[in-house]
């Protein structure tokens, strides 16, 4: 089995590497990697600590990191309140059918249509029923001695993880009232950064509100160039991102283009 992509790695498939890029993505603070010598460094490392098991997978960037699907089973620290989460790896990183004790950190910006959850302790998840030699830490113990050890760590602690960012607006008036940036551009070219973001080089028509500096710009990958599109953006420090993850772009003879155009010319 490969070991698990370098967090930094990750963070460049998610986010983008490039000081260019100002159309740019919110992430949790990631601590830098320690050496881990205890059950409770691996806790204490963690936001959250889940039993799952592998259930899909698509590809992500590249061709060879994947978006893997998992279904909860058991959670020891933090709440992961869906049914499903997501997570990245390599190709053949998991076992299809296979229970995993995963530790994570999650990820979370209005390109993409759900959180990510990040594998924070890189080479040391947990296959359970197999051999544990990747973490020596849990060496020679059985699955059931591994979970009682992360249930009696002291920094174990339970906490919510409602999304911050809305998947629609109350209402398109909403959407204007609550953006930053509001702005016509026309797509030039665009470049698939990966499964859910593309680069877009793009000319600025018509800008109803706020300053949007000049690009290239994150957006949705269901972009084409020649497209017409109207974007909403609000600002965070020197940053710009999508007001939220599913109605802050609109296209040209697509639903809703009319009505949303009307109510930014009158």
């Amino acid at each position: 089995m490969k070991s698990f992509l370098p967090l930094f790695i990750l963070l460049c498939l998610i986010a983008g590497c490039s000081s260019q890029i100002l159309t740019t993505e919110s992430s949790s603070t990631l601590e830098q990697q320690t050496p881990l010598k205890s059950v409770e460094d691996f806790v204490k490392k963690s936001a959250y600590i889940v039993e799952a098991e592998y259930e899909d997978k698509s590809l992500f960037s590249g061709d060879s990191q994947f978006e893997y699907k998992f279904s909860v089973k058991n959670q020891y620290k933090g709440e992961i309140t869906d049914d499903y989460f997501y997570t990245l790896g390599y190709e053949n990183e998991f076992v299809p059918e296979t229970s995993y004790i995963l530790f994570l950190e999650s990820y979370e910006s209005s390109l993409y249509p759900h959180i990510l959850y990040i594998n924070q302790v890189q080479g040391y998840n947990l296959t359970l029923g197999e051999s544990l030699d990747q973490a020596p830490i849990f060496r020679g113990l059985s699955p059931e001695e591994i979970k009682e050890l992360i249930e009696n760590s002291s920094p174990l602690s339970f906490h919510g993880t409602e999304p911050k960012i809305p998947d629609y607006a109350e209402s398109p008036k909403a959407l204007i009232e609550n953006s930053d940036v509001i702005v016509m551009l026309e797509i030039v070219s665009e470049e698939p950064h990966n499964k859910y973001v593309s680069y877009a080089r793009a000319k600025r028509l018509q800008s109803y509100k706020g300053k949007l500096d000049k690009g290239p710009y994150l957006l949705p990958s269901s972009i084409e160039a020649g497209q017409k599109v109207i974007a909403f953006f609000n600002k965070n420090g020197d940053q710009f991102n999508l007001s939220t993850r599913k109605d802050s772009v609109y296209f040209e003879n697509a639903a809703g283009w009319d009505e949303i155009l009307s109510l930014l010319n009158n």
